[in-house]
C-alpha cells in the first residue's frame, strides 16, 4: 500500500503496529520524514521524498491512499490531474485509488486555491502551519480520474461507509476503467 502525504506518520505507525508489512509513504516535507522517523518502530519504513504527483514510485500498488484532503495539496487543477495519471500508473491491475476530500462548500470556491494557516500544538507549543489547497470538487476529481483512466466504484460520505451525496466530505475509490485494465503497470 502506498499513502500520499505520509506527514509525520500517524497513519504510517498505526497501519506499522497493526502487522502491515508492505507500506511505503510519499512525502514532501523532510521534517515531517524526520518526525516520523523519530517515531518508535517507524526509523525503517519505505518513504519516498518527494512530490506525489511526478516522483519516483516502487509499484505497483493494491491501494494507493490520500486521506484528510491531502490530495488538494497539489494546488492546481494541472498538478491533480498529473497525479491521478501518476498514480493510476502505479495501481495494480485490480487496485484502488482512495481519496478523502472536502468538497468546495461555496461553488465560488470551486478550483480555488486558498491560503491558510493552521495552529498546531506540538511538544515546542503552539506551531503556525502554512497550508495552500487548491479545490477540486468530486466532479471535477472524477473527470480528472476519467482521463486517467479510472472511474468512481465508490463513494461514502463517511468511515462508515454511509452514502450521503450531499455531504461535504467524500471517501471516493477510484479503479480501472475495463478498457484500460490491459495497460502497463510499472515494475
Amino acid at each position: 500500500m502506498l499513502e500520499l502525504g505520509t506527514g509525520t506518520g500517524r497513519v504510517a505507525d498505526a497501519l506499522h503496529r497493526a502487522g502491515i508489512v508492505r507500506y511505503v509513504g510519499v512525502e514532501s516535507s523532510s521534517r515531517m520524514i524526520a518526525a516520523l522517523r523519530a517515531r518508535d518502530g517507524c526509523a525503517a519504513l519505505d518513504i519516498v521524498h518527494g512530490d506525489f504527483s511526478v516522483c519516483v514510485l516502487p509499484g505497483p500498488f493494491e491501494l494507493i491512499f490520500a486521506l484528510t484532503s491531502t490530495f488538494h495539496l497539489l494546488a492546481s487543477a494541472e498538478r491533480q490531474a498529473a497525479a491521478f495519471r501518476h498514480l493510476a500508473a502505479h495501481l495494480s491491475v485490480a487496485g484502488t485509488l482512495l481519496i478523502e476530500c472536502n468538497d468546495p462548500i461555496d461553488a465560488a470556491d470551486r478550483g480555488r486555491t486558498t491560503h491558510r494557516v493552521h495552529h498546531i500544538d506540538t511538544a515546542r507549543g503552539i506551531r503556525p502551519y502554512p497550508v495552500t489547497q487548491y479545490a477540486s470538487a468530486r466532479d471535477e476529481l472524477d473527470a480528472m480520474a476519467g482521463d486517467a483512466g479510472l472511474s468512481c466504484a465508490q463513494r461514502w460520505s463517511d468511515w462508515s461507509r454511509r452514502v450521503d451525496p450531499g455531504a461535504v466530505r467524500h471517501i471516493s475509490l477510484y479503479r480501472r476503467r475495463a478498457e484500460s485494465v490491459s495497460a502497463p503497470v510499472p515494475a
